[in-house]
């Protein structure tokens, strides 16, 4: 499983936001109970999501 990041790229408002792609995972890739589910997508969501949780959530 390979994530396909985007550029960073900046908003009118100067924030930064990034965009991932995980080819071959398609929508509700993170529900267990559904066909769509990939582990492998979801390891790698769980890995980016965590520490921008952990940034942002710092800021508060």
């Amino acid at each position: 499983m390979s994530c396909s990041p985007q550029p960073d790229t900046s908003t009118t408002t100067g924030e930064r936001m990034r965009t991932e792609v995980y080819p071959g995972a398609v929508h509700g890739f993170t529900m267990a109970d559904t066909d769509a589910f990939d582990p492998g997508a979801l390891r790698r969501h769980w890995d980016r999501l965590l520490p921008l949780l952990d940034s942002a959530l710092s800021r508060i």
